[in-house]
């Protein structure tokens, strides 16, 4: 099944298959990660803003910029899931709301040209 993204887990009942649901105790840190990157525009902050209020990766760690930016290009936050060249809707709920994870989209892009 792989690793579940931050924000979410697997849950293994035994029974059926395992299922990927929101963990409530990491899914506010992808929250917080959009909104930030929303109000402040920049990767940088929003790492600075994560170190702020002591949030860590799953490993633990501080976040690093590129795992900033991994979370907020993961279309996996919007309901999506990708394998190789292919996208189809998951079976997990979204964290992110289409049109929020857009405007972040646009604003990543804006930033990379200047």
């Amino acid at each position: 099944c792989g690793t579940a993204p931050l924000g979410y887990k697997w849950i293994h009942d035994g029974v059926v298959k395992p299922v990927i649901v929101i963990d409530e105790e990491t899914s506010s840190i992808v929250t917080s990660i959009f909104k930030w990157y929303q109000e402040y525009k920049s990767i940088g902050k929003v790492q600075k803003q994560l170190a702020v209020v002591g949030y860590k990766t799953q490993k633990g760690k501080d976040f690093s910029a590129m795992a900033v930016r991994n979370i907020l290009v993961n279309r996996f936050y919007v309901g999506e899931v990708k394998h190789n060249d292919i996208t189809v809707a998951g079976q997990h709920e979204p964290l992110i709301n289409k049109i929020t994870f857009g405007k972040v989209q646009a604003q990543l892009t804006k930033n990379k040209r200047n």
